[in-house]
């Protein structure tokens, strides 16, 4: 309906009310509202982000956009164990603020996804985010293949029991899952959450339990 770029410039405006709540807030509940706004953002980031990189970016370095989300998602982890054991409360969100204003002001200057403009018809600004993209004078052909695409995406609608019918889908739905829940299942966001409470009450004395916790996210 709005496209990528929008939606997720409205995550960044949306990211920083909530960093902003949880400087100022009076009471803890309004601090459960901005957790529970800010991990929405982050969802929403986690199947935009890799959309638009997916529609903009050429085969060549494709895999590597990609990748740097889940790379970006540790870095972030490893600021916040450096940051918040050592200094006031209100360090962390500060340093989130300006991640967030960084993205709103920076990514306004990114084209709309190619592939957005020309699901709603607008093949001229599809060509021109394109020229902008790839730095080059003539697109037409790589243009007419996303147009194809498009069209055959808009003419062969899915449904949801496709997922479990078509054997392209059921294969890669498989590996998702069972890595999916391998990863939950592992614990690993409850560590991420809690190491800090988990380490102290294991007792935890060759290492300061807030360097176990930088170590940790290094190796993630």
């Amino acid at each position: 309906r709005i496209g990528r770029k929008k939606l997720l410039l409205m995550t960044s405006g949306l990211g920083t009310v909530c960093w902003l709540i949880l400087i100022f807030a009076p009471v803890v509940e309004l601090i459960y509202v901005a957790r529970f706004f800010i991990g929405t953002c982050s969802d929403i980031c986690l199947v935009a982000g890799p959309m638009y990189i997916a529609e903009i970016a050429s085969s060549s370095v494709r895999g590597f956009l990609s990748a740097l989300t889940d790379l970006m998602f540790f870095a972030g982890i490893i600021i916040v164990y450096s940051v918040g054991p050592y200094t006031p409360y209100n360090v962390a969100p500060i340093i989130g603020i300006c991640f967030t204003v960084s993205h709103f002001v920076l990514f306004c200057l990114m084209p709309e996804s190619p592939y957005f403009y020309l699901y709603i018809n607008d093949s001229e600004n599809a060509k021109k985010s394109l020229l902008r993209l790839r730095q080059q004078s003539n697109v037409d052909e790589e243009l007419h293949e996303m147009k194809t695409l498009v069209d055959q995406e808009k003419t062969e609608k899915g449904s949801f029991k496709d997922l479990f019918t078509k054997r392209y889908n059921i294969v890669p739905l498989l590996v998702v899952t069972v890595v999916s829940l391998g990863q939950q299942f592992s614990g690993m966001t409850v560590l991420i959450m809690n190491i800090h409470s988990i380490l102290s009450e294991a007792g935890s004395v060759d290492i300061d339990k807030n360097q176990a916790a930088i170590i940790f996210s290094c190796i993630m």
